[in-house]
């Protein structure tokens, strides 16, 4: 489920950090379970230090060290889903 949750978030981050703007992004879950997972995997990023809640208001930013991270794995997923 983290894998899964990681692959639906980091191509809309991506998209942010390619953008030059540097925004962030916030996310939303449709049942308790997904909450607790996202919740969970977002806490992780922020741990290892490859997410950034701006001013801990739930709205989040890839750091550039994590987007040179994910960014084959970011590829290979808008390669898969066209």
């Amino acid at each position: 489920m983290q894998t899964e949750i990681l692959d639906e978030i980091s191509p809309g981050l991506a998209d942010e950090s390619e953008a030059g703007d540097r925004k962030f992004r916030t996310f939303s879950s449709s049942s308790v379970q997904e909450y607790e997972s996202l919740r969970e995997r977002l806490a992780m990023l922020i741990a290892e230090d490859s997410l950034q809640d701006y001013q801990k208001t739930s709205c989040y930013q890839l750091t550039l060290a994590s987007y040179g991270k994910y960014k084959p794995r970011i590829d290979a997923l808008r390669t898969m889903r066209g």
